[in-house]
C-alpha cells in the first residue's frame, strides 16, 4: 500500500522540490528589499539545492515530465536570473547604467539558455555553464564591488551560452 501511494504522487515531489527552489529565489528577493544581503545570499544557496534535488528526485522515482522540466526552467530563470540581478542592483542603489545593461544582459542571456536547454536533445552534458552556477556566481560578487558585479555579469552572459564549454551532467 505504501508503494502504491509513492507511485501515484510520485511526479508531485519533484515539483515541491522545484517549487521550494522558487520559493527560496523569490524571498531572496524580499529579503534584500529589506537589504538583508546574507539571509539573500543563503536563499540562493538554499535554490541551488533544491534545483539540484528536483532533477535528481525526479529521475529517481523515474517521474521526469515535460511540464516538470518547463517548471523546472521557469523556477530557474527566477531564482538564478531575476533574483540575482535585483539583488544586485539593490545592493549598488541602481546607481549606474552600466550595471543595469550588465544585469539585463546577464537576464537576456539566462533566459535564452534555459530556452535552448528545454528544446535540446538529452545530451550528458551541459553546453554553457547552467543559469544555477552563474547565478549563484553573480550575487556573491555583492560582497566584492559594482565593477566586479559588471564584469561577472558579462562574462557570465557569454559563459551561460557558450556551446564549445561542455560540463558534464551528473
Amino acid at each position: 500500500m505504501n508503494k502504491s501511494i509513492i507511485s501515484q504522487h510520485k511526479y508531485i515531489i519533484p515539483s515541491l522540490i522545484t517549487y521550494l527552489n522558487l520559493l527560496c529565489g523569490t524571498l531572496a528577493v524580499i529579503f534584500a528589499l529589506n537589504n538583508d544581503f546574507r539571509t539573500s545570499m543563503i536563499l540562493i544557496i538554499l535554490s541551488a539545492i533544491f534545483d539540484f534535488l528536483d532533477g535528481r528526485s525526479a529521475r529517481y522515482l523515474n517521474a521526469i515530465t515535460e511540464i516538470g522540466k518547463e517548471l523546472d526552467s521557469l523556477a530557474d530563470v527566477i531564482s538564478f536570473g531575476m533574483s540575482p540581478v535585483i539583488i544586485v542592483l539593490i545592493r549598488f542603489n541602481l546607481t549606474s547604467i552600466s550595471l543595469i545593461i550588465a544585469c539585463l544582459v546577464f537576464l537576456f542571456s539566462g533566459a535564452l539558455r534555459l530556452a535552448r536547454y528545454n528544446i535540446s536533445e538529452v545530451t550528458p552534458y551541459f553546453n554553457g555553464i547552467p543559469i544555477t552556477i552563474a547565478g549563484v556566481v553573480l550575487v556573491f560578487t555583492i560582497i566584492l564591488n559594482q565593477t566586479a558585479a559588471i564584469i561577472a555579469a558579462l562574462v557570465l552572459a557569454y559563459l551561460m551560452n557558450e556551446t564549445k564549454i561542455k560540463i558534464k551532467k551528473r
